[in-house]
């Protein structure tokens, strides 16, 4: 389902291996990642999202933190 939304720009291999392909953890945690690098001064905004995507991604057996900050610094650059 999304392959069909994803250009090859929003993918990184080694967090895709990472959360083993799983392309709804991939999101949950690229949006965590936008949330915190490009909103990062309006937290208060969205930390209740932030919660419910971290839980998701411990629901799938991960660390958040370890998936968030797996993307390389620029990667939404």
């Amino acid at each position: 389902m999304f392959e069909l939304f994803v250009s090859g720009e929003l993918l990184n291999d080694a967090v895709l291996d990472l959360v083993d392909q799983d392309l709804e953890a991939y999101f949950t945690a690229l949006a965590l990642r936008i949330l915190e690098e490009i909103f990062g001064d309006r937290y208060d905004e969205w930390v209740l999202i932030a919660e419910k995507g971290e839980e998701f991604l411990k629901s799938k057996q991960l660390k958040p933190f370890t998936v968030i900050d797996a993307f390389p610094d620029g990667f939404l650059a």
